[in-house]
């Protein structure tokens, strides 16, 4: 089967379309890096939000970037080729339950306590500061 030229495809060089491609796959591969860093350290094991969402926002910007130069590609004629990559951001946003969420942040909670009360002198009051500013 034989794929048909785009009837707006005007001075759009093969190599260009290419290009753009190998473009578009870099992005989305990089968000994709850039998602599994911010899950990681939203595990409740790592419990470190504020590193989950610099690698989460970064995850964004890059699937932005990625978003604009595929309607660009579709605005010159071009045709869009991507790498097959996993569907871990779409499963995520759409099928997990709020129950998931409590449970996490429970998680989360329990690996903070677990280090600040570690302590054998300072242990109590870890646990007091804990309850105080973070339930």
């Amino acid at each position: 089967m034989t794929e048909m030229q785009s009837v707006v495809k005007q001075n759009l060089h093969a190599e260009t379309e290419g290009d753009v491609n190998k473009l578009i796959n870099l992005k989305l591969n990089a968000s994709y890096a850039y998602l599994s860093l911010g899950m990681y350290f939203d595990r409740d094991d790592v419990a470190l939000p504020k590193f989950s969402t610099f690698f989460l926002e970064r995850s964004m910007k890059e699937r932005d970037q990625a978003e604009k130069l595929l309607e660009y590609q579709n605005m010159r004629g071009g045709r869009i080729l991507l790498q097959t990559i996993a569907l871990c951001d779409f499963l995520e946003q759409h099928f997990l339950p709020d129950s998931h969420d409590t449970i996490k942040k429970l998680g989360d909670y329990i690996g903070s306590l677990t280090r600040i009360t570690a302590s054998e002198t300072h242990g109590a009051m870890g646990e007091y500061l804990f309850d105080k500013h973070t339930l």
